[in-house]
């Protein structure tokens, strides 16, 4: 593939590696803030089990809200909405603002989605299968009383009774991970639906297959758990409850804000379906003279006339 070619992909390809990089600062930063948010609850010095419980709920909730969705917040309300004009671009210690594609800021909102969403349930399922595994196998192997590699060990254990050989398997863990992912993922498929609308299908499919990695991680691979009386889920429904109240605020936003939907349809309303009249409708222009003084105009995507003032347009929006 040529040059040429791959410049006309060179917004694209910069989208997407960047929300790869994203993707894995993400994940690093979940354990650093995991850590931090049992830091600062065991300052607190809470009296109770559940006071503890519901206050480090509370600081990982909100930590990995803003760790997950401060991208997504960014791209559908920010990115482009101060960058400037062409010959009054808005500069911070002499860079420019970032600035959405040609195709507006909603399309780099799914991209900037699938990527995370997607990424974060490959990496979640690959953990929940292979860290069960090396700790069941580091429990066996610490436990056993024969210290034998490959078919020594395989016979020290079948020697043992079914209680004795679960005994030796890795110690059960608690479901503040598994309430967390669901919640995330909660709200990648509610919060911005309108951007990514399959989202939902790729929790469902998530959903089933991890039913299956935790029934063989919990039956196998784990010792059986002490059962501990609940009478709910305790403070993830107040969480949940608020991340559909917001879910609800979010999406009217980006119907609103990000998206085309009601200028379009505030354009058929005053003037007709034309796609060709839509676009040149709402193209602004901006001249420019170059070294060797010639004048050359160019267009580019906004609501301003040709003194770099919000149209009337503008104003109706």
């Amino acid at each position: 593939m040529s040059g040429g070619s791959l410049k006309a992909y060179a917004s694209t390809m910069a989208s997407v590696s960047g929300s790869i990089l994203q993707l894995v600062a993400i994940t690093v930063l979940s354990q650093v803030y995991a850590w931090l948010a049992e830091k600062i609850t065991l300052w607190e010095n809470y009296r109770t089990e559940t006071e503890y419980q519901n206050n480090l709920t509370v600081k990982r909730f909100i930590f990995e809200f803003f760790n997950y969705y401060g991208s997504c917040f960014y791209i559908a309300f920010v990115k482009g909405n101060f960058s400037g004009y062409p010959g009054h671009y808005t500069r911070i210690f002499d860079i420019r603002l970032d600035s959405c594609g040609p195709g507006g800021c909603l399309g780099e909102l799914a991209e900037n989605l699938a990527i995370i969403f997607l990424g974060k349930q490959i990496l979640n399922n690959i953990q929940e299968l292979l860290i069960p595994v090396l700790k069941s196998w580091w429990s066996r192997r610490k436990y056993n009383s024969y210290q034998g590699k490959g078919d020594k060990e395989g016979f020290a254990i079948s020697l043992t009774t079914p209680w004795e050989a679960d005994n030796d398997l890795a110690a059960q863990e608690n479901l503040f991970p598994e309430y967390l992912e669901m919640v995330i993922q909660y709200g990648f498929a509610t919060m911005f639906v309108v951007a990514f609308p399959i989202a939902p299908l790729f929790a469902l499919i998530n959903n089933v297959v991890e039913i299956r990695l935790d029934a063989k991680k919990y039956t196998e691979l784990f010792k059986r758990p002490m059962p501990i009386n609940c009478m709910s889920i305790g403070i993830w429904y107040t969480i949940l409850d608020y991340m559909a109240s917001i879910a609800i605020i979010t999406n009217a936003f980006v119907i609103a804000f990000t998206s085309d939907f009601i200028s379009q349809i505030l354009w058929q309303y005053n003037h007709d379906n034309s796609l060709g009249s839509y676009v040149k409708g709402h193209l602004s222009n901006y001249t420019v003279t170059t070294i060797e003084g010639v004048t050359d105009t160019c267009s580019y995507w906004d609501y301003r006339n040709a003194d770099g003032t919000t149209s009337l347009w503008w104003w109706k929006l």
